[in-house]
């Protein structure tokens, strides 16, 4: 009786398996054919022991617009994930699953702080204003060799925006409106030789966030510092989808190179 349950159970999800890549697929190619000019497709599946996964997906590139989609079974359960972008003027429009930069120019020391979403973004750029809008849900992602998929988890709005002030000065703003709000922002300062300094405050996660950096090089010398004051339960985002971790207080790294074998 187990058995035949798991039989009927397997088939039941493989068949829905199969509507999922045949909608995916129209949804794609509808887009694609928006502006199907010198569209390239590929197309991946296969299965992995390892992984207990088994699925596929495809994805597409033109000239001003691409997407994918990517369906499977992981541990007998149904994922998906989907992605469409395409540039309009100065826009650029996009729905579906995507990582979204949180970083500040006053990260010295961490790598990129971002959060993956499922939902609708639209970003303007310009030479001096960059304004980027998403609406959705923050999402898990669930990654296997053969496709991608993700689960919505928490309700969320991101605002970024960068803005030119003048040619030394640039203003900065990152704000996620959600159960827990995040509202950091500052200035960037190009000074002489190269070097940049900025600074930052706000609140991430409703909680305090401030801090100051410097950094460049001079002659044979490369030097970064930054001081920063976060509460020790600090997050950018608040959600388990964030990644990095954040420094505090003092950090100061600096390089001494004589010559191009030679470093310190």
């Amino acid at each position: 009786m187990c058995r035949t349950d798991c039989h009927i159970r397997g088939h039941s999800e493989t068949r829905r398996l199969l509507r999922f890549v045949k909608a995916g697929f129209c949804v794609l190619v509808l887009s694609a054919s928006l502006g199907a000019h010198g569209q390239i497709f590929q197309f991946d599946a296969g299965s992995s022991s390892l992984f207990h996964a088994e699925g596929g997906g495809f994805h597409f590139t033109g000239p001003d617009s691409e997407g994918w989609f990517s369906a499977g079974l992981l541990n007998g359960r149904l994922l998906s994930g989907a992605f469409v972008q395409k540039q309009w003027r100065s826009y650029t429009i996009g729905a579906g699953d995507d990582a979204y930069l949180v970083s500040l120019p006053t990260d010295l020391f961490e790598g990129s702080h971002y959060f993956w979403g499922r939902g609708a973004n639209v970003t303007f750029s310009s030479p001096r204003i960059k304004l980027s809008v998403f609406g959705g849900a923050t999402s898990l992602q669930q990654v296997t060799p053969f496709f991608n998929g993700a689960d919505a988890q928490t309700p969320i709005g991101y605002i970024s925006a960068d803005v030119k002030l003048t040619p030394k000065v640039n203003l900065f703003s990152r704000n996620v409106i959600g159960a827990q709000s995040t509202s950091i922002s500052g200035f960037e300062f190009l000074l002489p030789a190269g070097w940049k300094s900025a600074l930052a405050l706000g609140v991430g996660d409703d909680r305090p966030y401030g801090a100051l950096s410097l950094g460049g090089a001079w002659r044979w010398f490369k030097f970064k510092g930054a001081y920063v004051i976060a509460n020790r339960n600090f997050e950018r985002v608040g959600v388990s989808s964030q990644s990095s971790t954040e420094n505090d207080k003092e950090n100061l790294e600096i390089q001494f190179r004589p010559s191009e074998s030679l470093n310190f």
